[in-house]
This record gives C-alpha cells, sequence and structure tokens, in this order.
C-alpha cells in the first residue's frame, strides 16, 4: 500500500484486524495536527485506522528502501523464449520481513489464526549469465 492511495483506502470497508494489546505513544504536535485534519476529512475512519494505515504505508516504502544485495544462489527459469537467471535479494528487506513473519505468526496465534498472510520477503532480478 503506498500513502498516496491511503484516501481511496479510506473510502473502502475496513477489515482490519487489531491486536488484543493497546499501544500508547506520544505524537508531535505537527502529526496530531494532521491526524486531526485526516479525520475530519474521512469521518467514517477512526483514528486508530488513520494511524494503522499511515503506519503500513510507511512500512511498506521502509521495506522497499533496502538495497538490494544479490545472493551468491542464482534461480532459472525456463519458458518458450529459453532460460533467464534472477538473483535472490539477501539484504535487508528479506532479513526485515522473515523477522516481521515471525511476529505476525505469533500475534495471528494469539488471536486463534494459524494460518495469517505472511509479508513477501522474496525479491529477486534478472540478471545476465555469461
Amino acid at each position: 500500500m503506498k500513502a498516496k492511495n491511503l484516501s481511496s483506502v479510506w473510502e473502502a470497508p475496513d477489515n482490519t484486524r487489531l491486536m488484543r494489546k493497546q499501544t500508547s505513544v506520544r505524537l508531535a504536535t505537527h502529526i496530531e495536527a494532521r491526524l486531526s485534519a485526516i479525520c475530519e476529512i474521512f469521518p467514517a475512519k477512526s483514528k486508530s485506522q488513520v494511524i494503522n494505515d499511515l503506519l503500513a504505508a510507511a512500512l511498506d516504502d521502509f521495506a522497499d528502501g533496502f538495497e538490494f544485495v544479490p545472493s551468491k544462489e542464482k534461480e532459472r527459469e525456463e519458458d518458450f523464449e529459453g532460460e533467464t537467471f534472477y538473483e535472490i535479494d539477501c539484504g535487508m528487506r528479506r532479513k526485515f520481513l522473515n523477522r516481521a513473519n515471525e511476529y505476525l505468526k505469533q500475534y495471528e496465534k494469539e488471536l486463534g489464526n494459524d494460518e495469517p498472510s505472511f509479508f513477501n520477503a522474496y525479491r529477486s532480478r534478472e540478471v545476465e549469465v555469461k
């Protein structure tokens, strides 16, 4: 989810699962002012929903910002045009999302869900093999 697309998300129904535990944070005044403005513009969304969506978008951007670090392993894919080789990312993005998946599994289990939808930590890019 991208932050620039949140207004269309906020106009749709919300099916978010919330944690049982509550997290309390103190916000900077300039952040609270903008949150209050968003809540006024989108009155159907609670402040919790707005904060959750904004954090989700920021965390997606954060994960996407990690540099691609190729592993030594290559992945080969064959199709009707021949074969293509891919490098697999083994950098911080993969480490971050794999760790996030461990926490997600724990938290979802607490809510009674033994089969959560995990974050996709896999990322590859096409390479030329000589």
